[in-house]
């Protein structure tokens, strides 16, 4: 059967079946991706036949898709090949000035997340704004253009595997066994797990998951787990099990303990004023010592952050309590003088 019968014969099938509306799929917007960056690889020739090999599947899916975006007004069909509808390149001939207000603010919350570029999670983001707006995925300089923007920073490195088991596993709540060496040890340890959640955290993916042999809950990176094998054994999911309700408050990232602290930390200088434009934890308190001067308490269940955060501002914070904290801080502050020192 030649393209144009094929064709034919798909949109037969529809009138029988009375479709009226276009839903679309990753398959749609896969091919107008694809189809976008075209004209970088003149050699290929982007037909059903193309597109058949490339997403594994019957000749006649792909050409139901391309009917999909022909009656969208998205792709045509010149040469005998698929290529983007010409004459819809301007924004101004798609969307009216609200809607490109809109879809501008919304783009931001892809800026938001342009740290987890590469994973799983900014990818399929990426996919539900095309998803939303097909004609987006034939041009993304709408949201390119985006002016809530957030300036480059650090990438995640996931491994992929482990991301997709770890995934599989918790939508069946079925426990896994793995290898794990802890930070700053060798041994490799075996250990059954019950994932709760995964945590993206400054450029670390955790996983947030009961131990059973230490039968605690605790914080696993995702890239040190080793072997992961998923068990058929199901867990019961507790009602906490979300670890943000484990923070005590606390609002500085992936770290938990049981013990809750009250800190007391003075900041002096421009860090000062920085300091109160954030939210560090649900009780915090200010106290002005005087015009560049604050004294900010909370409580807090993260030490290894809030001694992560007051070495961040370098000269300009200084622990007055707990006294154990104190005490840890200038035992590191000594020592990085004495490593500036040698």
């Amino acid at each position: 059967m030649n393209f144009s019968k094929q064709l034919e014969e798909v949109n037969k099938n529809r009138r029988s079946i009375g479709k009226t509306e276009v839903k679309m799929t990753n398959r749609h917007i896969e091919m107008l991706q694809i189809l976008r960056d075209a004209p970088e690889h003149s050699a290929v020739k982007y037909n059903s036949k193309y597109f058949q090999n490339l997403f594994k599947v019957a000749n006649i899916t792909i050409l139901r898709i391309a009917q999909d975006l022909r009656e969208l007004n998205l792709i045509e069909t010149k040469h005998q090949q698929y290529v983007l509808k010409e004459g819809f390149d301007e924004w101004d001939e798609l969307f009216d000035k609200d809607a490109k207000n809109q879809i501008a603010l919304i783009a931001g919350i892809k800026g938001l997340l342009q740290q987890y570029k590469g994973t799983p999670l900014f990818d399929n983001i990426e996919k539900l704004f095309y998803l939303i707006e097909p004609k987006i995925a034939k041009s993304s300089g709408l949201i390119s253009s985006a002016r809530i923007a957030v300036p480059p920073q650090m990438e995640f490195n996931i491994n992929l595997n482990n991301w997709e088991k770890i995934l599989k596993a918790m939508e069946q709540n079925q426990k896994i066994k793995a290898r794990y060496t802890a930070p700053y040890k060798d041994s490799e340890i075996q250990r059954t797990l019950w994932p709760y959640q995964v945590l993206l955290d400054n450029g670390t993916v955790y996983l947030f998951a009961r131990d059973e042999k230490k039968n605690r809950d605790l914080l696993y990176d995702l890239n040190k787990l080793e072997g992961i094998t998923i068990t058929n054994e199901e867990f019961e999911l507790p009602e906490d099990f979300d670890f943000t309700k484990r923070c005590k408050g606390g609002r500085l990232g992936a770290f938990s303990s049981d013990k809750v602290v009250k800190y007391k930390i003075e900041v002096t200088g421009y860090a000062s004023y920085w300091i109160k434009d954030h939210k560090w934890a649900d009780d915090q308190t200010f106290e002005d010592v005087d015009d560049e001067d604050v004294i900010i308490s909370f409580s807090s269940c993260q030490f290894a952050k809030v001694m992560k955060l007051v070495l961040s501002l370098g000269s300009s914070a200084k622990p007055l309590a707990p006294k154990s904290f104190v005490d840890k801080w200038k035992k590191e502050v000594t020592a990085m003088f004495k490593s500036i020192s040698e």
